[in-house]
């Protein structure tokens, strides 16, 4: 698991999910409904402040932000 991935996750454990879940890096956040609307708002100002990095509008999509896998991706790609 990259540095990225355990960053997110930890985060995502931590502040948005339920006490105690437990997420896999291909389990869909916004299908099983495990975050909203309002906590990926929250997820996309924790990203931008911990890698220094802008989240535009158009990034907000659940193509980037499905699962931890595809915001690692998308996280990845905008650090280079």
């Amino acid at each position: 698991m990259s540095d990225v991935t355990q960053t997110i996750k930890e985060y995502l454990e931590d502040e948005l999910l339920e006490q105690d879940a437990e997420i896999a890096e291909d389990t869909p956040l916004l299908k099983t409904e495990l975050i909203d609307s309002m906590g990926v708002l929250t997820l996309v100002g924790f990203i931008e402040d911990e890698f220094g990095i802008t989240v535009g509008a158009d990034d907000v999509s659940t193509e980037n932000f499905h699962s931890l896998n595809t915001i690692t991706r998308y996280v990845e790609s905008k650090l280079g």
